[in-house]
């Protein structure tokens, strides 16, 4: 048959696309330059036919309608309709009929492949008629590839294993990008290998498996007695073929020798395993760290090295008696519960600095106090000194910080330092990374991770705290007919400048002239739980100065009740577009996101466009404002209902009033 690579069999069924290509590209490597000795019809309707090659390749073919019994250099086969049978010395290929299915199978000296199929030809209407297939590759002595997909066991068959060390084999499954992702229980079954069912696997034996595979496991961690390391306890296991000396190393955030301890494993037996304790210094350390354990072999071998290493965070406790600046702060109960509240606040250390002392802008932490009385240091904080900042005379600065507390409770915190650098944990939170090129660069939020690309944002999707999602967002922009209505044409990028970078709070300020003259600027305060868009103007450009081009279906609501389906099928407005004066907030909620905007200060109503894909939902706020315009996006996992939205707009109801 023909197929049609391109949005063809390829994409629609590609086993039916593999199991013709199999069916014909091997028989044609294998006699392909072989001459074609004879040709004749085996029976009298002329529906049996067989062809002998030079290499004494024997093929026999059944194009009656009925099923047919042959005989091909002394073995049987029942041939169905279509069906074939091949016998040489470089391969062995059939289609026989077996069980009411149509069985294929190839098989050369690197290569076997099976196949089960309700029809003798692959369908073309993009549904397959294939109901298991197997393909196992050579891949080196004593390795084999291994991918299978359908129903029932996997099956290898002897004449493909000949010369297999039966002892020694291993098997592992592999992922998308074949690394071995764990070993696989087998069964050894009159000289066939079966293994449990669909998948990609390795099948090692002899030498290749006599190999250690060691395995990382955290057992627990806990401070010493004297405070100043953790000591962490980890269960070592060799399930592989072969014991070696090997190293076990723990780094915490990054790999400073400094903060790096390690352990010498002399020996670790084949299906052994032994826990160890190793104390990691920590020094000055305090709040959430990253610690990083590896085991390695001393010939740096490993049969799956993916499970060679484990992180985790640890919750360094803080020693006050260490910390001689102390200075108190308490904020008043939210009526809402608090998810990364975001704080930010003008500081003077003077005061909390004892006499003759110093203060290490980088050792600023932030306390928070916990229901026991006990205190944690938060992750998203940062002290950012004045220009003016010595560290003994003058110790001003912002404090930026967000924390989670229940409604209606009084907060208390602690802002410690001292006269050393306390190093926070790499990556604890968010940053914005630049990239070389201006405007482009990307933010990793705790509930949304954000792309820039030309100045704008591009992608957009939940963060760590949801597990990650789906990119939903394909760009806001500035949209009009003077600027361009999907994109800003022929606009020109005149600055980016990053105010402000770290775990608490950046600031990035974007300034650009579209089309038609008009120069906006865009500030974008991203913290972890939310982000900020401030925008200015020095001339009108259509009034939809952030629209939002979504590529994913969702379902909208708004604070006056409007809701629709935004799944390209409504058309221009939907319903939607101009019907909230003085709009107070937008939701969307999808598979695996949602996310609310709410307006800090006022617009005029709502901009909305259900249009096709790619860009199935165009949105944002409209007004005839130049200046002043705030609004601020909130970012989620899936969501069961659009509770969020309102609870949001309740968050940002205070800095609407003000």
């Amino acid at each position: 048959p023909i197929f049609w690579a391109h949005e063809g069999t390829w994409i629609q069924d590609r086993s039916s696309f593999l199991r013709s290509h199999f069916h014909t590209s091997k028989l044609h490597e294998a006699v392909g330059m072989e001459e074609m000795l004879s040709h004749e019809f085996l029976s009298d309707d002329h529906c049996l036919q067989k062809t002998v090659f030079g290499d004494g390749t024997e093929i026999v073919a059944n194009f009656a309608a009925d099923v047919r019994e042959v005989m091909v250099k002394g073995r049987s086969y029942v041939l169905p309709p279509e069906g074939f049978a091949v016998d040489g010395p470089k391969i062995r290929q059939s289609m026989v009929w077996l069980e009411k299915h149509y069985c294929s199978a190839v098989q050369t000296d690197d290569f076997y492949f099976a196949c089960k199929a309700v029809d003798p030809l692959p369908r073309m209407g993009g549904n397959s008629g294939v109901v298991s297939m197997v393909m196992v590759k050579a891949a080196g002595r004593n390795h084999l590839r291994v991918n299978a997909s359908g129903a029932g066991e996997v099956v290898i068959p002897s004449a493909f294993l000949k010369g297999w060390a039966w002892r020694s084999t291993l098997v592992y499954a592999l992922n998308e990008d074949n690394e071995r992702q764990g070993q696989v229980a087998w069964e050894r079954r009159d000289q066939q290998l079966v293994l449990p069912g669909a998948g990609n696997y390795d099948l090692l034996c002899g030498a290749l498996a006599r190999q250690p595979d060691y395995r990382l496991e955290f057992v627990n961690a806990a401070m010493n007695a004297d405070g100043d390391a953790l000591d962490c306890v980890l269960r070592l296991s060799n399930i592989g073929g072969a014991g070696m000396a090997a190293k076990l190393s723990i780094a915490v955030d990054s790999v400073d020798e400094s903060r790096q301890a390690t352990k010498s494993l002399w020996w670790l037996r084949p299906g052994s395993t032994r826990e160890v304790s190793v104390a990691v210094p920590v020094g000055n350390l305090v709040g959430q760290h990253l610690f990083s354990a590896r085991i390695s072999s001393r010939r740096g071998k490993d049969l799956q090295p993916t499970d060679n290493a484990y992180s985790w965070l640890q919750e360094i406790p803080v020693d006050l008696a260490q910390w001689p600046v102390v200075k108190d702060i308490e904020l008043p109960a939210t009526p809402h519960v608090a998810e990364l509240e975001p704080v930010s606040m003008a500081i003077d250390f003077a005061d909390a600095l004892p006499p003759g002392g110093s203060l290490s802008a980088a050792s600023v932490r932030v306390l928070q106090q916990q229901a026991d009385g006990s205190y944690r240091a938060l992750p998203f904080m940062q002290f950012d000194p004045g220009d003016d900042y010595d560290g003994k005379k003058d110790l001003r600065g912002v404090l930026s910080f967000s924390y989670d507390a229940p409604a209606g409770v009084v907060q208390q915190f602690k802002v410690i330092g001292q006269d050393i650098a306390s190093p926070m944990r790499k990556n604890s939170g968010a940053v914005f990374v630049p990239s070389g090129t201006m405007g482009i660069g990307g933010y990793c939020g705790e509930t949304y991770t954000v792309v820039f690309r030309d100045g704008q944002i591009k992608d957009l999707m939940p963060g760590r705290r949801y597990g990650g999602g789906p990119d939903f967002l394909s760009s806001f922009l500035v949209s009009s007919a003077e600027t361009g209505w999907e994109n800003e044409e022929q606009a020109r990028l005149n600055r980016v400048d990053l105010l402000r970078n770290g775990p608490a709070v950046c600031v990035i300020v974007v300034t650009k002239t579209l089309r038609n003259g008009a120069t906006y600027s865009k500030t974008y305060t991203l913290l972890p739980g939310r982000f900020y868009v401030d925008v200015e103007l020095d001339k009108p450009a259509g009034g939809l100065y952030n629209r939002g081009f979504y590529n994913l279906p969702a379902s909208y609501l708004d604070d006056k009740g409007n809701s629709v389906e935004m799944n390209g099928s409504r058309g221009d407005g939907a319903g939607i577009a101009g019907n909230n004066s003085e709009p107070q907030w937008f939701a969307l909620r999808g598979k695996g996101w949602a996310h609310s905007c709410v307006a800090v200060t006022p617009f005029d109503n709502i901009s909305f466009w259900d249009d096709k894909a790619p860009s199935l939902g165009q949105l944002g706020f409209s007004t005839d404002r130049l200046n002043a315009m705030r609004f601020v996006y909130f970012v989620y996992g899936g969501q069961p209902d659009f509770k969020f939205a309102e609870r949001d707009y309740q968050r940002i109801l205070p800095e609407r009033r003000r």
